[in-house]
């Protein structure tokens, strides 16, 4: 249980950057773009709980923060 709420506790750490363009994101399915640019979700964590929003699909943004940073 310390594990799974230390992981929790680390996605809602992980910032996603205020001026992220989710448009242009190709790994990200459609839907997923679209409700995260409606949302604008200020965490990983937050992100994780859009519905219709998948792990595979933060795994994808997750690599695109990385690739901001």
């Amino acid at each position: 249980e310390r594990t799974a709420v230390q992981k929790a506790l680390k996605r809602e750490e992980s910032r996603i950057p205020a001026d992220i363009d989710y448009t242009v994101m190709k790994g990200l399915r459609y839907e997923a773009r679209e409700r995260l640019q409606r949302v604008r979700p200020l965490s990983i964590g937050q992100a994780l709980r859009i519905p219709g929003i998948t792990p595979a699909d933060m795994v994808m943004l997750s690599v695109e923060i990385r690739k901001l940073s």
